[in-house]
């Protein structure tokens, strides 16, 4: 595939990343898609709706089912659980935008496109 931007939650044009890999790629979060206003990410452990977080995206060795899975998963995760099971999953790179802040894996930067 070609290379992949990752958009910025905040409405800029300019993307924030620009991913080069052969992984698969899938963004989370409770910046864009809604319906009536209602966020698709549901946090089970305190029964509500809406992203902890800007923006999550991963990038994933196995397949685009992990991706989107983990995605969702680790944007409706607190901040301290969401980088621990990031860093901890074996073929599994991330990038979680909590605040404004830009928190990454270890070898998430290794699938930026330079430029």
């Amino acid at each position: 595939t070609g290379p992949v931007a990752i958009e910025s939650p905040y409405g800029d044009d300019t993307p924030l990343k620009v991913l080069d890999t052969d992984w698969y790629v899938a963004t989370s979060g409770g910046y864009r898609r809604s319906r009536n206003g209602t966020d698709h990410v549901y946090d089970p452990t305190t029964e509500s709706l809406g992203s902890r977080h800007e923006s999550v995206t991963v990038v994933a060795r196995r397949d685009c089912m992990e991706a989107d899975a983990l995605a969702t998963t680790l944007a409706a995760l607190p901040l301290a659980k969401a980088r621990e099971l990031a860093s901890d999953w074996e073929g599994l790179e991330a990038l979680i935008i909590h605040d404004g802040v830009f928190h990454t894996t270890d070898g998430f930067e290794t699938h930026v496109l330079d430029t």
